[in-house]
């Protein structure tokens, strides 16, 4: 096996014997530099002699989880059905229903409709909840819930416990805030066991992982840009040491600060990423950072890439790093748009550390920055 690029050294293996490359960013000549610790270099490799064969795990660990329910599957409990009578209608209060069947029953299915609730919903750490799909379930607040009343403390339609073994699984729902202030879409606290797939958000999404969060996340895609707020945040992840996955990472549109971002965070990791800095059709809103990560550690993104830049008179950067070790992005690829002002002119990195600040160019789609050494789950 041989990997090299023109006027670059050769990566060899031995054809006889397995080769273990832990790391290896290389690239043709043009604008796809390598950084490490703040540095452009050649290339980067971290390659050592194997002592067999990869592990047999090692495609079935980032598969779908087994743990994934169907509706025929036995021990299902259907929601519509006696003794919980759970209406669906889109106008009818349902929170009751849903919290004896939760109460009872670990595995709850949500046939097609909307399920209004006046309250969070508080899911155990045995609660696997899904529905038909995103677009044929969902949950939704009774809109004059006083539950969802309060701007200043908003509270969640869906709460999982602070448990680090928690196995809860949420998948195939569309979770609407209705826009009210007072709501969060989730908060998840449940740890590494835990699964979150193929949900959708509505109106003014608003999503906070925290505590014990962690879990592996699939196919989350949010995006909005109703609420105008500075502070506002699709995703906020903030003190979690749990391992984090997410299998492709999609926010888009928000009108704040940063669409989302990660404080105090450790082991998060994701595959594939596709974000959108503007808001389609209205040039005039400009353009968002997409991520701030700060005093956070063990942090790696993989394929970045999507219709991502800064306009002019906006923060000129697409990532801002703040006090972080051990962390790595690879293969960035931001497309450029129209209405994005030179990419001489902003950067898509923004690494801000005790060692000083480093700016990657936008005009540049770097291979790898790394800063220190960020390890596997």
């Amino acid at each position: 096996m041989t990997a090299a690029f023109g006027g670059k050294t050769a990566l060899e293996g031995k054809a006889s014997l397995w080769t273990h490359v832990r790391e290896y960013a290389g690239a043709p000549a043009g604008p796809y530099p390598v950084w490490v610790n703040g540095r452009r270099q050649a290339d980067f490799r971290d390659v050592v002699p194997a002592s067999g064969a990869p592990p047999a795990n090692l495609q079935a660990r980032h598969a779908l989880p087994l743990s994934l329910p169907r509706w025929d599957q036995q021990g299902v409990v259907n929601v519509r059905e006696a003794p919980y009578l759970a209406k669906g209608d889109g106008r009818s209060d349902d929170t009751a229903a849903l919290e004896r069947a939760i109460a009872e029953h670990d595995t709850l299915f949500l046939p097609k409709g909307v399920y209004l609730l006046s309250r969070p919903l508080q899911l155990r750490a045995r609660t696997r909840l899904f529905g038909v799909a995103q677009a044929f379930t969902g949950l939704a607040p009774v809109e004059d819930a006083p539950a969802f009343s309060n701007a200043a403390a908003p509270r969640p339609l869906v709460d999982t416990p602070d448990d680090r073994g928690a196995g809860t699984v949420v998948a195939r729902l569309r979770i609407d805030t209705a826009g009210l202030a007072g709501a969060r879409s989730l908060r998840w606290r449940a740890g590494r066991s835990s699964v979150v797939f193929n949900l959708r958000f509505g109106r003014t999404p608003s999503i906070v992982v925290e505590g014990n969060g962690g879990g592996r996340w699939f196919d989350f895609f949010f995006g909005d840009t109703r609420r105008k707020d500075p502070d506002y945040r699709l995703l906020s992840v903030r003190g979690t040491r749990e391992p984090l996955v997410f299998y492709m990472f999609d926010p888009e549109h928000a009108r704040s600060g940063f669409m989302t971002e990660f404080v105090d965070a450790r082991n998060v990791t994701l595959y594939a990423l596709k974000g959108e800095t503007h808001e389609i059709g209205h040039q005039e809103s400009g353009t968002r950072p997409l991520m701030l990560v700060k005093n956070s550690r063990n942090f790696r993104i993989y394929g970045p890439g999507g219709i991502m830049g800064a306009a002019a008179g906006h923060p000129p950067y697409i990532f801002r790093f703040e006090n972080c070790t051990d962390f790595l992005i690879a293969n960035e690829g931001h497309q450029q748009y129209r209405f994005f002002a030179d990419p001489s002119s902003w950067s898509a990195l923004v690494d801000v550390s005790p060692a000083g600040e480093v700016k990657t160019p936008g005009s540049e789609y770097f291979v790898l920055y790394k800063r220190g050494a960020a390890s596997g789950h």
